[in-house]
């Protein structure tokens, strides 16, 4: 019955009324709040990202099943984060990462979520977003406690974007508030950008 109401919320979440999808550029800060179609909701976690900080040298689980690092080390990375990637918002962010024709080729492009990695595997393959690394918190959501990023209310992931460089610093976050809204993604794909010419 808990998964039903969870898949519930997140599908509820993801969508707003008109398929309209706003962007945001505002941002919170992680172990905060956020609120949820409206209604606030608490951010957990045992630690936060912040920019200036090592991104959590964590393993998740890959789409084949596999514990593997998050960020490769001397790369520069641009990670979105959320609630589930069989969702309207969430499904047009992840297709902004994997589409877009503004990011460098050589940007490790990866997308986290508390979903499943078989689902994470099926929607990367029929959504044709080879360059998509999927990372799935579902086991124990090491990332949600590393990052601050967990909500409350459901044990699912805040909608984020962060860009990490090649020695894996944070050196962009953003938090969105309102969970039916996009991130900028136009914005970090310009940090991470400008770090790999450098």
């Amino acid at each position: 019955m808990r998964s039903v109401l969870v898949l519930a919320a997140a599908l509820t979440a993801c969508q707003s009324t008109a398929d309209s999808f706003e962007v945001t550029q505002k941002s919170v800060d992680p172990a905060s709040a956020i609120t949820w179609l409206g209604e606030p909701t608490a951010l957990v976690g045992a630690d936060r990202l912040r920019v200036g900080a090592p991104f959590p040298k964590i393993e998740l689980t890959n789409a084949r099943m596999q514990q593997a690092p998050v960020a490769v080390p001397g790369r520069v990375a641009v990670i979105d984060t959320l609630p589930s990637v069989d969702t309207p918002v969430c499904d047009r962010q992840t297709h902004i990462l994997g589409e877009t024709a503004a990011l460098a080729p050589d940007v490790q492009r990866i997308t986290i979520s508390a979903d499943l990695p078989y689902a994470q595997r099926r929607f990367g393959e029929e959504a044709k977003l080879p360059n998509v690394e999927f990372f799935s918190d579902y086991r124990g959501a090491p990332f949600a406690k590393a990052s601050g990023l967990g909500v409350e209310r459901n044990q699912l992931l805040a909608r984020a974007v962060i860009v990490v460089d090649r020695a894996g610093i944070i050196r962009h976050l953003q938090v969105v508030p309102e969970i039916t809204q996009l991130p900028d993604m136009e914005a970090a794909f310009k940090v991470a950008n400008a770090l790999l010419a450098h």
